[in-house]
């Protein structure tokens, strides 16, 4: 499943710990919002999905980075509410 085109901006987000990790993915990323993120159905790292770990409702999810080069990547999620960018992970 591609990446959404064109995701809202959203200034819901608290927390993403941590905002790097190696290239090699894996790294366990915690996001914390001040919107509901139940329902959350993918989770994007720029181009390639995210697995997602664990999803504690309604504020909260861990996923896990997948491989990329090192960059700085926008997170994607897709919700029933539409698609949102959360902020930024930097690949070292």
């Amino acid at each position: 499943m591609k990446r959404p085109q064109n995701p809202k901006k959203s200034s819901h987000i608290e927390l993403i710990k941590p905002d790097r990790g190696p290239a090699g993915g894996g790294t366990e990323v915690e996001i914390r919002a001040k919107m509901n993120l139940v329902g959350v159905e993918h989770v994007w790292f720029g181009e390639k999905m995210a697995e997602i770990v664990k999803a504690t409702p309604p504020l909260s999810l861990k996923v896990k980075s997948p491989k990329s080069l090192p960059s700085k990547v926008n997170i994607t999620i897709r919700t029933a509410h539409g698609d949102f960018d959360l902020g930024e992970f930097t690949y070292d």
